[in-house]
């Protein structure tokens, strides 16, 4: 006995379902273990106990002229890192 045409709608519609429900499994599935391996990786990373931070600020004519961007017409600013 052939099948109905509602029994082949059905049949689609009830496929695609399960298969969106395992594809939203997989998914989840994947981010969550992205997620924790790159929270294992940050864990492992050193931290500091403390920072000192410390800005100079020179007015206009004073020796050091900033560094402008000829493109941008912006100040190119330098930051570094001292270890002590």
């Amino acid at each position: 006995m052939p099948a109905k045409k509602q029994d082949v709608a059905r049949t689609t519609i009830l496929v695609l379902l399960v298969l969106t429900i395992l594809l939203s499994v997989i998914s989840t599935w994947y981010v969550l273990d992205m997620i924790t391996s790159v929270k294992q990786e940050y864990e492992a990373m050193p931290s500091a106990g403390y920072a000192k931070i410390s800005v100079g600020v020179t007015g206009p004519g004073a020796e050091s002229k900033p560094t402008i961007n000829p493109l941008t017409g912006k100040a190119i600013v330098n930051i570094g890192v001292i270890k002590s």
